[in-house]
């Protein structure tokens, strides 16, 4: 959850303004396997599930729109059809610098209900309340996310190298490439493969890998997207094998394309430059147990009915075709 927003909300102080911060709880009865949280503070209460409190904000006027510089990103354990019968509980409380601080509002968001869409801005209304007054309505909107723990697998092939650095006496090279993943996923459990190595590819500078492998990663797709694929093509040598060439791919925007393409750097100058083609070859759900890790395959299933054929040709002595 994030680019948390608020407008209208009640004076609560004598200042005609009040000091807003939201507590948003999720639904109970989830195993949390993990917390990571940027600013505000994260409680775990019983079986209540997590509880994130942002910011307090100073001050804030009725007409003023202000928004929380917080974000809350949380994982547990379950399926989809467990959100149907968990909330997204947010109240939103003055803070009191002297006594005790007071409930303003709340709202119930139906979990499922967010989760069925991809990346939804969601626009919700919380019931203001204070004695003696009628309740008004503050408006509040935020970012969720929700995406699937899933094991990624990125098969490398058809990469070629280009006016690659000469390295032997006889003005060629022997390269070999080496592409690893610079850091590791969200989900430590799963054993994934973080590097590969290419083939030897004698007296060249311009080598060609019809496979390079495939290299895997376990967490969400964004942090996939926010990884970067460290590239470095070395020249084989029977004592040691010596660095041609490095380059740092961001992987943001490549997984759409399927393709990349970078500049290799030796020395701080240009050392020729690789290529090739990368493929998001499956997206296996993660389902875990308590003593152990299963992955199952993720199938996606197309149905096309035929409703209607027109103006086919007669294939038969008949004067008809059986279709």
């Amino acid at each position: 959850i994030k680019n948390i927003q608020i407008f209208n909300v009640k004076s609560f102080d004598t200042t005609n303004t009040s000091d807003p911060y939201l507590k948003i709880t999720l639904g109970g009865n989830f195993k949390i396997e993990d917390e990571r949280h940027k600013g505000g503070q994260m409680k775990v209460s019983g079986r209540r599930g997590p509880v994130y409190q942002t910011h307090q904000l100073d001050k804030i006027s009725p007409d003023i729109h202000v928004s929380f510089p917080d974000q809350w990103m949380t994982y547990w354990r379950g399926t989809l059809e467990d959100l149907k019968t968990q909330d997204l509980q947010i109240d939103c409380y003055d803070y009191d610098y002297c006594g005790k601080d007071e409930k303003m509002g709340s709202t119930k968001i139906r979990l499922y209900d967010l989760a069925i869409g991809p990346v939804q801005l969601e626009r919700i209304e919380i019931q203001m309340h204070k004695k003696g007054t009628h309740e008004t309505t503050a408006v509040l909107s935020f970012d969720c996310y929700f995406q699937e723990l899933c094991v990624f697998a990125l098969h490398l092939h058809d990469w070629h190298g280009e006016n690659l650095i000469p390295m032997d006496l006889g003005g060629t090279s022997d390269p070999f490439i080496i592409t690893q993943f610079m850091s590791e996923g969200s989900v430590k459990k799963v054993k994934t493969v973080k590097q590969v190595k290419s083939d030897v590819q004698a007296c060249t500078l311009f080598p060609e890998w019809e496979e390079l492998g495939t290299l895997t990663f376990a967490g969400i797709r964004s942090e996939l997207e926010n990884e970067d694929l460290k590239i470095e093509v070395k020249d084989k040598d029977p004592l040691v094998n010596e660095s041609m060439g490095k380059g740092m791919v961001p992987l943001r925007g490549i997984l759409d394309i399927g393709y990349i393409d970078t500049v290799l750097e030796h020395k701080g100058r240009s050392a020729g430059r690789v290529s090739g083609y990368i493929d998001v070859l499956s997206l296996p759900k993660l389902h875990q147990s308590r003593d152990k890790v299963e992955l199952k395959p993720y199938y996606r299933y197309l149905c096309i009915k035929i409703k209607e054929c027109t103006d086919m040709i007669a294939a038969d002595t008949t004067g008809y075709s059986d279709v």
